[in-house]
């Protein structure tokens, strides 16, 4: 166990220095041009939000029901953290995540078997 707060507020990545432009590699032709696009660095749902906007809208809604499906047997304070993340993705993705979790049935308990 730590207890040395484990870096604190700091992010949880090393930070590596800028690329140097020699290094970038050159377009190339792949049923048209592919190119390398820079990510805002400040932004860590830039890629989540690229992914879920490629997305149709079936696959959109596999993904929703998937998720709300697993986060639903969780507590109510995890459940609104990762909804909090999720808006920072995409607003309409957050809302249907939210309807799908008020859908979704609590856990039930398990039953026991009786001990003699």
């Amino acid at each position: 166990m730590r207890v040395d707060n484990n870096g604190g507020g700091r992010t949880k990545y090393h930070e590596y220095p800028e690329a140097d432009e020699r290094a970038k590699a050159p377009p190339y032709h792949i049923e048209g041009f592919a190119d390398r696009i820079e990510l805002d660095e400040a932004d860590h749902f830039d890629q989540p939000r690229m992914f879920y906007d490629m997305l149709d809208m079936g696959e959109k809604e596999r993904l929703i029901h998937n998720i709300a499906g697993s986060l639903g047997r969780c507590m109510q304070p995890i459940q609104e953290r990762q909804l909090s993340l999720f808006r920072q993705v995409d607003a309409t993705f957050a809302d249907r995540f939210d309807n799908a979790i008020a859908n979704t049935e609590p856990p039930k308990p398990e039953p026991k078997p009786a001990t003699v």
